[in-house]
């Protein structure tokens, strides 16, 4: 479910996201039909983000967005969300009064193997069809 939605009222909820990068602001992202029920605020899902794919930490689940043209979220990191209610509430609190990101202050909360995790344990390495076919030949 790559790319944009069109009339984003009409798909359901809709996920605040901050990135660890220097920024004060949230970035809102669709959720797909697939994985509607798996997010909650204080999940890790992949989320495209300038041009790449980038870990990124829910902050909200909201119904509407002043933006058009969102793009989905890719992917749910964790089975379960990472971050309670209670650390969302500190980290709204520490970006407020330090003014800097959320992304940042979770980037310093969260353990780095936390952090680390990556949709990059599941990339799929194409093998080539001439590699396939010596396999087969010295098999």
């Amino acid at each position: 479910m790559a790319g944009h939605a069109e009339n984003h009222e009409k798909i359901g909820h809709i996920v605040q996201v901050v990135f660890e990068v220097p920024t004060l602001q949230h970035f809102d992202y669709l959720i797909p039909e697939a994985l509607q029920g798996r997010v909650m605020p204080g999940s890790v899902v992949l989320a495209p983000f300038h041009h790449r794919k980038s870990n990124g930490y829910v902050i909200n689940i909201v119904n509407q967005s002043p933006h058009v043209g969102l793009k989905y979220i890719e992917e749910v990191l964790e089975e379960y969300p990472v971050l309670s209610p209670g650390l969302l509430k500190l980290a709204q609190w520490i970006s407020d009064y330090y003014l800097c990101s959320q992304g940042m202050v979770f980037k310093t909360m969260l353990p780095a193997p936390v952090r680390k995790r990556s949709i990059q344990k599941k990339s799929i390495i194409e093998i080539p069809k001439s590699a396939l076919e010596h396999m087969d030949q010295t098999a």
